[in-house]
């Protein structure tokens, strides 16, 4: 997941008395980068802030040469062995990662980039260091970040059962690095086409479930109960239409898991502090680069695939109040 700190930047600084419009020019890092031992290949944004008196910051954000630098270094250190991987200069866009229509020029859509060799991650407790080099003697940036290890889906097993007034319970276990988990059920369904009956065609719809689980640190473990299984019926109902001559057959959910680390907890929360209407005029931003702004994190994604509704939990989808008119077979 490619995300930018930049904007969440300047809306600190316009939300600022004290911030000088136009003080002098300051070499302001921007980065974002989260490593996962989940992905074959891992991606930093590195941007810079910029300010200018006589232009207007909405259309600088337009221009690519005021977002990125020219030139920098930059690397990761595997900081147990000293082993440092270079990270290579991409255009996101060319490497599946469009950047989003906005505020900020979404072309080019610089990244760095490293890949690890055939069946390598990387390594789970273990300590890794942003290092970015950016010349003309300024002080090194740097960050540094535990990756969060791997997770262990526990409940549901196989099958799993959702029943009006009743709960469903999901749990995993997880490492000590984690320290937060967001759960998705991702629903696998056929449905066949309007030109040809016989034709059926794989389908899937997200069910963000829970975000920002706490865990319970005593035994590595987080865990979530759905306290009234008719949200599943509702939620379905809701992403689906109704299906008119379509026929639909459910096969299957998949539950995702996703985990981060401290640093990403404390940029989440923070972010989110003091913004309510009740809030201090100033949003704060949080850092844990050694100078500039940003984020240098870890997080993992855990994935049980195929887990197949009970015989009742299929008879409710076919005939339930909720979901009878989406004709699943």
């Amino acid at each position: 997941m490619i995300l930018v700190g930049v904007l969440t930047m300047l809306i600190s600084y316009s939300c600022s008395n004290d911030f000088d419009l136009i003080e002098d020019w300051k070499d302001i890092p921007v980065v974002y980068g989260l490593l996962s031992r989940a992905d074959t290949a891992h991606y930093i944004r590195v941007e810079k802030a910029f300010v200018d008196p006589s232009t207007s910051a909405l259309q600088l954000a337009q221009i690519p040469d005021s977002l990125y630098y020219a030139s920098i270094g930059v690397a990761i250190e595997r900081v147990s062995t000293g082993e440092i991987y270079e990270l290579d200069k991409v255009d996101g866009a060319l490497e599946g990662y469009p950047r989003a229509e906005g505020i900020f020029a979404n072309s080019p859509n610089y990244l760095y980039k490293f890949k690890l060799e055939d069946d390598e991650k990387l390594e789970s407790g273990e300590t890794y260091k942003l290092k970015l080099t950016r010349g003309d003697n300024k002080p090194e940036v740097t960050a540094e970040t535990v990756i969060v290890g791997d997770m262990n889906v526990a409940a549901p097993l196989t099958t799993i059962k959702f029943e009006g007034g009743k709960s469903t319970n999901f749990r995993w276990n997880s490492s000590e690095n984690a320290l937060f988990f967001d759960l998705t059920l991702r629903l696998n369904y056929l449905e066949n086409t309007q030109a040809d009956p016989n034709t059926f065609l794989e389908k899937e719809i997200h069910w963000p479930l829970a975000k920002n689980i706490d865990k319970d640190a005593d035994q590595d473990l987080g865990e979530y109960k759905l306290e009234d299984g008719d949200e599943f019926f509702r939620f379905i109902a809701i992403a689906l239409q109704d299906a008119g001559n379509l026929t639909r057959d459910f096969k299957n959910l998949d539950v995702v898991v996703t985990a981060g680390d401290q640093n990403l907890f404390d940029y989440i929360n923070i972010g989110q502090a003091n913004t309510g209407i009740t809030s201090a005029q100033e949003i704060p931003s949080y850092t844990n680069l050694s100078e500039g702004l940003g984020i240098f994190g870890s997080k993992n994604t855990s994935l049980k695939e195929g887990i197949t509704l009970t015989t009742e939990t299929e008879d409710s989808l076919r005939f339930g109040q909720y979901t009878k008119d989406l004709n699943f077979q």
